[in-house]
């Protein structure tokens, strides 16, 4: 009778892993499927080359943003591409005021991200579609973040990160997933930042 019990009790906690494990990586490809980040990598990590990375940052954020508002995902992309040229003049013109002669390079593709945790939101690891910045020999550490929805414009000027992420169509569940919002957090992201790396490893 014991031995029945326990191998219920292991069958359940079988079955619940893969319900668990489902759920997180749709939560997680739902996620991705709504998001272009932005990361801007520095020529190295001297204090010089990351100060300016960040002044990259600022400019080229400052470039788009006007740009994509009001706009949806397929609109955002669609723009973004037509402007590759112009945000690279706009960093290279960055780099230049600051006495640097470092060449940039703006591109846009899919690349795999490592887990995030910002400050009001986290996104698990996973491919994302992503506006590139390129400075130097880009061998410092990075700047990520989203372009599209704002996440992190939102968060800096007081809008609130579910009000940003919904109306760029996130859904109430997309919306737990990336604020924690929602119980057993933790562990499905855990779950989706495995499937990610795994994925990645495997087939990237």
């Amino acid at each position: 009778m014991r031995l029945k019990v326990i191998e219920k009790a292991l069958i359940l906690g079988v079955f619940a892993a893969v319900v668990l494990c489902a759920f997180s990586i749709r939560a997680q490809n739902s996620v991705s499927d709504k998001l272009i980040r932005l990361h801007v990598k520095a020529n190295s990590d001297e204090p010089f080359d990351q100060e300016l990375k960040l002044k990259v940052r600022d400019a080229v954020l400052t470039k788009i943003e006007d740009e994509i508002s009001d706009k949806d995902l397929t609109s955002v992309r669609e723009e973004l591409y037509v402007m590759l040229p112009e945000l690279e003049a706009t960093a290279q013109a960055v780099v230049r005021e600051n006495e640097a002669a470092y060449p940039v390079k703006a591109t846009f593709a899919t690349q795999y991200f490592p887990t995030r945790v910002y400050e009001n939101f986290a996104l698990p690891s996973g491919n994302y579609e992503t506006l590139y910045i390129e400075i130097g020999e880009a061998a410092g550490q990075n700047w990520w973040c989203v372009v599209f929805p704002p996440l992190c414009v939102a968060a800096s000027e007081g809008e609130t990160i579910e009000d940003a992420a919904e109306a760029a169509g996130f859904t109430k569940g997309d919306v737990s997933f990336i604020t924690g919002k929602e119980s057993g957090y933790k562990i499905k992201f855990k779950v989706a930042e495995i499937y990610g790396d795994l994925k990645h490893k495997l087939f990237d």
